[in-house]
């Protein structure tokens, strides 16, 4: 069984990957409305349970939620009638474009049978806005609680993992602490050391400096928890190229990648990688994925890990390489030490990398 519940929660997770709007979430919430009446219940009662008619749970449970409702030109995300009187529910992500009044006057109802939700701070006079990380603590104690059957737990932690993906909700699991932080400063600035190198035998790299992509340069992914850099790479001429690329590596002769480190996530995840995106690195991407663990290749010629890094998998539409050195690099005694261990993390992956394109050409050449 937990084998099944793992994967489970692996398909709700790449879900989020692709599934991440206000409609597909506004689904995702109404398809377990209608799996569970309890749940049914406590997403009524998070909007409207501080009034008296709604403290019956039976009486919610037989509720009809409709989703998107058209009335003229408004479009609830959902709408139900309860004890006479019509109730609204308006679900928000990012979106700025707000039907307070609208839904008021065209529903003829009063404010607190709107129920408003978005994933940032907004407060309207006369309303009460909720935010989905309001709505992912609550679930979360009624999970906690013990109220629920151990089926009904997994299938609410697996919406909860949903949501949390696409609202970008951060739970924070400790106090902050600003003894250290100058490191990671220390570190973003260091990887301009790492990434430049002269022509290095077969390569030569150097940090992107695309325009479009200059606010990740210089900035990070603050959404996902990660700070780092975009690198490319452009090999030799006499270097052998495999056909089976894409048009860019063989015209080009060059890749991308990013390197940084990933701050979010339990302990074991947290970490410095290098990484290959299916869209800012899809000439190395669309080779490397059948051969790292995870990737769907029919090879069982997995790329091994190396001296400087574990084994490489996919998740999330990339490639990784983790460094594992991690606990030997704190204990440097100074940063140009530390800046080594990186470069030759760094160097071994993209000599891993490029000894593999090398491999596959011989054997096309043998064929």
């Amino acid at each position: 069984m937990e084998d099944n519940v793992g994967m489970l929660e692996t398909f709700i997770e790449n879900l989020s990957y692709r599934f991440r709007s206000e409609n597909d979430l506004s689904d995702m919430t109404w398809t377990m409305c209608k799996t569970d009446s309890r749940f049914k219940v406590e997403f009524l009662k998070f909007f409207f349970g501080k009034l008296e008619s709604f403290q019956v749970d039976d009486e919610l449970k037989e509720i009809e939620l409709i989703r998107e409702y058209t009335q003229n030109d408004s479009r609830p995300d959902f709408k139900f009638e309860y004890k006479g009187k019509d109730y609204l529910i308006e679900c928000k992500i990012y979106d700025e474009n707000h039907h307070f009044e609208q839904y008021i006057s065209e529903f003829r109802i009063n404010n607190k049978q709107l129920g408003y939700i978005t994933n940032y701070n907004l407060q309207k006079d006369g309303f009460e806005v909720r935010t989905w990380t309001e709505f992912y603590k609550y679930l979360d104690e009624k999970i906690n609680d013990n109220i629920l059957d151990e089926k009904e737990k997994k299938l609410w932690s697996v919406y909860l993992k949903y949501l949390k993906k696409v609202c970008d909700i951060f739970i924070p699991k400790e106090p902050m602490k600003l003894d250290g932080m100058y490191s990671l400063y220390t570190f973003y600035k260091s990887l301009k050391d790492v990434v430049e190198n002269e022509e290095k035998g077969r390569y030569k790299s150097c940090l992107y400096r695309g325009r479009e992509r200059k606010d990740m340069f210089y900035g990070g992914f603050e959404n996902t928890g990660e700070i780092g850099v975009y690198f490319e790479i452009k090999v030799d001429e006499n270097f052998k190229i495999n056909k089976s690329l894409k048009d860019d590596f063989n015209e080009r002769r060059t890749f991308w990648g990013w390197i940084g480190v990933y701050l979010k996530g339990d302990d074991d995840d947290c970490g410095v990688y290098i990484g290959f995106d299916n869209k800012w690195g899809v000439e190395v991407f669309e080779y490397l994925k059948n051969y790292v663990k995870n990737g769907g290749g029919e090879t069982t010629d997995l790329i091994e890990g190396g001296d400087e890094f574990e084994e490489p998998y996919y998740d999330d539409g990339c490639i990784w390489f983790k460094f594992n050195k991690s606990d030997e690099f704190d204990n440097q005694k100074n940063v140009d030490d530390q800046k080594g261990m990186l470069k030759k993390f760094f160097n071994g992956v993209i000599e891993v990398i490029l000894n593999k394109i090398e491999k596959s050409v011989e054997k096309m050449i043998e064929l």
